[in-house]
């Protein structure tokens, strides 16, 4: 019998398996053969009785050669030839059910083996599904037991309430808005509570001394969770500032530090007020009507326009034509897979359309910088320096910098930076202006110093015109702004609203080796949730926590890591100042000019999935 067809291929381990299974479980009268050499053959040939006498062990028969006991010594003597291999045969023995499986095992090897000799082309297919299954079994195996030993480690930490066997806390999780649970969790029960989703540990911090290890003091033992969190977006971060890591996180932090300086500060004044202008005139259409205007939405399109020219010098209309069409629905896909994994993987018309959403983006981002790159090189030819005639952008300052270094991958990795700043410039911003007008509309004292405020940094109630704002008016609000510090108190209620509503409301890091935070050690692979939400309701930092109180950020901070919207450490958000800076000219603004009433008589509920953190059914207002 040969051991393979001709022409077939088989792995040695595996043939070795076979042979092994042939010689010492399949009964066959008269013929006796030697074991093969790797396993210890060329001794004397083993009788092929064994299963024989394993099947008469296990039906208690005293037929054959011999009593039981003797048969079982033969059966033991033949499978102790070399050391421990004694072990392995008298753990065969230890229990009948064990006898069973290694029988049904040897049936079904066999049967395996016949395909192998009739079959070759469907003995091969089916070796390639065992080996398949094999390693699915081995990596499912593997990670039972590593999240095992990880649990362990994680003894000492609380274990939040509920869970399933193998689930985990999956289906709770499910049934409720994840970062309120969270939340829950460590306000009530304990400040570092774990939890596990299908054997993945999890860790949820609030209080400052762990944020302040995770992001600060010990940063190298942690890293941005791309399995998690993240991995939804990375068709639109790539590798860019917000998820790269190492050398290249530090070439793109040099890089982008040195674009957002104080000149783009100066430039974001007169960026923000036009876009208010812009937005003003549309509302003044439904003005004193029975007519509501969705303001998240408008929100959401003023910030576009905003980083849209500040990026890439667009026009407002290159924004509304592009970005609704394209972006949007990206995020609104990607925001879903964050608690629904699993669209990620199964194909529907939804993933045709998210992957046609994200090619459509890239190439127009392409097309955006060649033809700039175009362009700059004509103006230098023309007129010795670049936007000789035209307003310098962010994407004129990257170019500067990269100078002649040019290739296809600078070409994609600025590509995944300009859409890094898009996804991060416009959503807080947006969500930050909703609720913060929300909340005034509730509080006539408070809208009333934010309108003050407006009026001596020379934001006008006047309605805006087609005209636009004057050099000299932006010139003056300027400097009101940014040199003398007006909008004080507007800034306060934007800080409010982002601690108050947690718009960003937790953060994750992935720990890369065993450490310890504050005491209580963390085995590497352990999943850390930096729960923001909670952070900010802390009573021993924000007593009453859910009321809306900006005068809180008159006073210095306690801890600087009780108020983390843009995270603190070497990683905080490089565009913070700029956010703040266009929000609070937004708001003043929009104080100034209108009253806002919400069209819901109801308290409006923050959205249970998409992040940020907006109106659940959006934002409709009458203005007058």
């Amino acid at each position: 019998m040969q051991d393979h067809p001709k022409g077939v291929s088989i792995p040695a381990p595996l043939l070795t398996s076979f042979r092994i299974f042939r010689h010492c479980l399949v009964p066959v009268q008269g013929i006796e053969t030697p074991l093969p050499p790797e396993v210890g053959g060329g001794g004397p040939p083993i009788p092929q009785r064994i299963a024989w006498h394993l099947c008469a062990s296990e039906r208690g028969s005293s037929s054959g050669n011999g009593s039981f006991r003797d048969r079982r010594r033969e059966v033991v003597a033949l499978r102790c030839r070399h050391h421990n291999q004694g072990d392995v045969a008298r753990r065969l023995h230890a229990s009948s059910r064990t006898k069973t499986i290694a029988m049904a095992v040897g049936t079904i090897a066999m049967e395996v083996w016949k395909d192998v000799e009739e079959r070759p082309m469907a003995a091969a297919a089916l070796l390639l599904v065992l080996g398949l299954a094999m390693t699915a079994s081995y990596a499912v195996a593997s990670h039972f037991v590593g999240s095992t030993m990880r649990r362990r480690k994680l003894k000492d930490i609380p274990k939040a309430p509920g869970g399933l066997p193998i689930l985990g806390h999956g289906i709770t999780l499910l049934r409720q808005t994840p970062w309120d649970l969270f939340a829950k969790w460590v306000l009530e029960i304990s400040p570092i509570i774990r939890f596990n989703i299908f054997g993945e540990q999890f860790v949820v911090v609030a209080e400052p001394k762990f944020l302040k290890s995770i992001w600060q003091s010990n940063i190298r033992a942690y890293t941005k969770d791309m399995t998690f969190t993240y991995k939804p977006f990375l068709p639109l971060l790539g590798t860019g500032l917000v998820t790269s890591e190492g050398e290249l996180w530090r070439k793109q932090r040099l890089l982008v530090s040195t674009v957002f300086r104080i000149d783009i500060l100066e430039e974001i004044v007169g960026m923000a007020k036009r876009a208010v202008d812009r937005f003003s005139l549309q509302l003044e259409k439904v003005r004193n009507t029975k007519e509501t205007v969705d303001l998240e939405e408008m929100f959401r399109r003023l910030a576009l326009q905003v980083i849209g020219e500040a990026l890439m010098g667009l026009t407002p209309q290159e924004c509304d034509d592009v970005f609704p069409e394209l972006y949007l629905p990206i995020m609104e896909e990607a925001n879903k897979r964050v608690l629904r994994p699993w669209r990620m993987y199964i194909p529907s018309w939804t993933h045709v359309e998210f992957s046609r959403n994200v090619t459509a983006l890239d190439k127009y981002i392409v097309g955006l910088v060649r033809k700039r790159r175009h362009l700059r090189k004509q103006e230098v030819e023309q007129c010795g320096k670049t936007a000789a005639t035209r307003k310098f952008d962010i994407l004129d300052r990257v170019l500067d910098h990269l100078g002649e270094e040019w290739s296809l991958d600078v070409e994609k990795q600025l590509t995944y930076e300009l859409k890094t700043f898009v996804l991060a410039g416009h959503e807080t911003s947006s969500a930050m202006l909703t609720w913060a007008l929300y909340q005034l509309a509730y509080d006539p004292d408070k809208l009333q110093k934010v309108r003050e405020e407006a009026r001596a940094v020379g934001l006008s109630s006047a309605p805006a015109t087609e005209d636009g704002v004057s050099e000299e008016e932006l010139a003056f609000i300027d400097n009101a702004v940014r040199v003398e510090g007006g909008l004080d108190y507007t800034l306060c209620v934007l800080k409010e609203t982002l601690r108050r509503y947690s718009v960003v409301p937790a953060v994750t890091r992935l720990c890369t080796m065993d450490t310890d935070l504050c005491g209580y050690k963390i085995p590497k692979g352990t999943h850390i949730i930096c729960l923001l939400q909670a952070t900010h309701h802390l009573e021993q930092f924000w007593p009453n926590p859910m009321e809306f109180k900006p005068e809180r950020f008159q006073e210095a901070l306690a801890d600087p890591f009780s108020f983390v919207p843009f995270i603190q450490g070497p990683r905080n958000c490089l565009g913070q100042h700029l956010a703040l800076r266009e929000a609070s000219i937004v708001l003043a603004q929009l104080a100034a000019r209108f009253n806002f009433t919400p069209a819901q008589k109801d308290e409006v509920r923050p959205h249970p999935w998409i992040v940020p953190v907006g109106p659940a059914n959006g934002m409709p207002v009458f203005v007058t």
